[in-house]
């Protein structure tokens, strides 16, 4: 096994950004000596000619639900001639899911998985993985979440790569998410860790940390911003609006945040009690806004729309609050049950092509049946949010 090449099933916008944790597996893997090349790509046409130039010996394939499809379909073309091996959120959540083309399916963090593996250990001793064995599936066991990220070293990056991770999961109970099912609970790297790690996307315009929960403890938050004394770059960070508070934003000053992306999901607290759990409230959200607003921190916000379980009231509600906060940056999402969430049996697929429906940014061809008015809804907003970005570019151009 001296030839290892890594695909990052995925299209669309995401592909301008490299799989993280596809870069932390080949950091782990320099050791070994091995030959790694990483890709980007989604059809067997673009697969085909790097397997037949750089000739691997392994083929590592991680995949989301949503390109699950397209992933089985490049496992049985690499499969003639190489080892496949499967990873990623959907084999993690679905392990039954396997392919008779893959011969190893990785279940959650593979970071030392993929070194046993490629060793050559025997696969009945490496806890975290699912393969085949006496004419059906052999699962060894859930492997320990790694403890100490600190250890890991740092991910392997293609050029261009602005985005960072500084966490791991979730410690919330949003019931639309699958992070906390796939992730198993939520552990940070260390202060040290993430500014070396920032520090290693010099020289961009601004710098994406993807973290769920970025601001969540601020103990290493004030670590962070200690060591950071020279290089401080703009940051764009994810926060929930309950960990938005006074004595937080001073730091997020100091680091030089710009933009703070949150989930809002809803206007109406009925629907916010559903789908955040009930620790979020319409108050939380709007004392945040004001105080990221008052200190020139933009805000983006997310809202999902088309639950089973919301009214007409509730789409009102979300609208009215888009509308009356003046929310100038926003997605919409349509409402689309995924593995690992209490919604998934909702959406039991048939066919390798139902995969490609779990889109939350589409209704072309939903999971779910949404009612009329809910459709109306969504392109309604989705053109006040083109219209938003049309006139902050304008704006841009007549202050630039």
């Amino acid at each position: 096994m001296d030839r290892v090449l890594f695909v990052n099933v995925s299209n669309g916008i995401k592909r301008k950004f490299n799989s993280l944790g596809i870069g932390h597996m080949i950091a782990s893997l320099k050791p070994l000596g091995l030959d790694i090349k990483s890709v980007k790509l989604r059809t067997v046409r673009e697969l085909r000619p790097i397997l037949a130039g750089f000739n691997p010996d392994v083929v590592c394939l991680s995949s989301v639900s949503k390109f699950w499809g397209d992933t089985v379909r490049l496992a049985r073309y690499a499969d003639k001639v190489s080892t496949v091996i499967v990873g990623g959120h959907h084999i993690s959540l679905l392990p039954e899911s396997l392919d008779v083309s893959m011969k190893i399916g990785v279940i959650g963090e593979g970071d030392y998985t993929i070194i046993e593996i490629l060793s050559g250990k025997p696969l009945d001793e490496i806890s975290g993985i699912i393969f085949r064995k006496d004419n059906g599936l052999h699962y060894t066991g859930a492997r320990e979440p790694i403890d100490d990220l600190g250890k890991l070293p740092h991910p392997y990056r293609i050029s261009d790569d602005n985005h960072v991770m500084t966490s791991r999961g979730c410690m919330f109970d949003c019931s639309f998410c699958s992070s906390k099912a796939f992730w198993k609970g939520f552990r940070s790297f260390p202060a040290k860790w993430v500014v070396e790690e920032i520090n290693s996307v010099k020289d961009m315009k601004r710098v994406d940390i993807w973290d769920d929960q970025f601001i969540v403890d601020k103990k290493r938050l004030e670590q962070i911003v200690s060591l950071m004394q020279v290089y401080r770059p703009p940051l764009a960070i994810h926060a929930r609006a309950n960990t938005v508070k006074s004595d937080i934003i001073p730091y997020l000053k100091e680091l030089n945040v710009q933009v703070v992306g949150m989930g809002i999901e809803s206007g109406s607290d009925r629907m916010l009690k559903i789908l955040k759990g009930g620790s979020i409230t319409i108050k939380q959200i709007d004392r945040a806004l004001g105080l990221l607003r008052d200190a020139g921190i933009g805000v983006h916000c997310s809202f999902i729309l088309g639950h089973p379980d919301e009214n007409s009231d509730d789409l009102r509600a979300t609208e009215d609050f888009i509308r009356s906060r003046k929310i100038k940056r926003f997605d919409i999402n349509m409402f689309t049950p995924m593995p690992g969430t209490i919604y998934w049996t909702y959406g039991i697929p048939k066919d390798l092509d139902f995969y490609k429906r779990l889109d939350s940014t589409s209704i072309k061809e939903p999971v779910l049946n949404f009612p009329a008015e809910t459709v109306k809804t969504y392109k309604r907003l989705n053109r006040l949010k083109t219209l938003n970005r049309i006139r902050n570019i304008l704006n841009c151009r007549n202050t630039g």
